[in-house]
């Protein structure tokens, strides 16, 4: 079955996306949720070194380039009808042109 919804956002219960996520399954949409918090991809951000990229790269961390490619995973593989996306999360441009490819919203 195809997946209508996919989320952009943070997980923890009190955000956004987590309450779309909430909703959307309590509505019968299907729906999966990208944790866009960094405590749940940035590992590197537990370091030093991490941190310091961090600060250096426009704050943007070591895997964020990693992540994006997993979104660009996520909506060839699901091909949702709508992508929403909560924060402030930046995305490259391939995460968009795979988005317009699948006729996502």
């Amino acid at each position: 079955m195809r997946i209508q919804l996919l989320i952009i956002g943070s997980n923890y219960y009190y955000e956004l996306g987590s309450m779309l996520l909430r909703a959307a399954n309590s509505l019968g949409i299907i729906t999966k949720i990208c944790s866009n918090n960094l405590s749940d991809y940035a590992n590197s951000m537990n370091h030093i070194p991490g941190k310091f990229f961090f600060k250096i790269s426009g704050k943007r961390p070591l895997e964020w380039w990693d992540f994006n490619k997993e979104i660009i995973r996520h909506i060839n593989h699901l091909q949702p009808k709508v992508i929403l996306v909560t924060g402030v999360f930046p995305l490259m441009d391939k995460v968009f042109d795979s988005a317009r490819k699948n006729n996502s919203k």
